[in-house]
């Protein structure tokens, strides 16, 4: 298990990770791929930046009570907003799961990807807008 403030992967190809990461800031730049192993996993305090690819699974936690504040989650492609106090969700972890087989053939990386999202909160009964991303453009559900 590693815990760190800020980590920049700036390998151009694929860097692995494997066991359970817990980092304030992970930066994965342009041209990088972050291989988390399976079994394995990073969490993530406050910030990813993935200018680059991560395969794997990251997760990020929030704690979802003020109306109208739109939750980010960090920059792992997810976003919650809840409409009153009522609909507090509480403590709130979202897992993403990226796999490496994402490219369909005629596309390019930043075209296409396959995702997994799991949504686990403390409360399980309210009214919240949901939106996963992928490259800034948000989908609600």
């Amino acid at each position: 298990s590693a815990n760190s403030g800020k980590i920049i992967f700036t390998k151009s190809g694929t860097a692995t990770l494997s066991g359970t990461s817990t980092f304030h800031r992970l930066e994965i730049q342009n041209g990088t791929t972050l291989s988390i192993q399976s079994g394995s996993s990073v969490r993530i305090i406050d910030t990813l930046i993935e200018s680059g690819y991560i395969t794997g699974i990251v997760l990020k936690t929030e704690n979802i009570t003020v109306p109208g504040k739109k939750y980010y989650f960090g920059g792992i492609g997810s976003k919650i907003q809840i409409g009153s106090t009522d609909d507090s969700l509480g403590i709130v972890t979202i897992l993403r799961e990226s796999f490496a087989d994402t490219v369909p053939p005629g596309f390019s990386r930043t075209d296409a990807v396959r995702r997994r999202y799991e949504l686990n909160a403390g409360k399980k009964l309210t009214n919240a807008e949901v939106e996963f991303s992928f490259n800034s453009i948000f989908k609600k559900f």
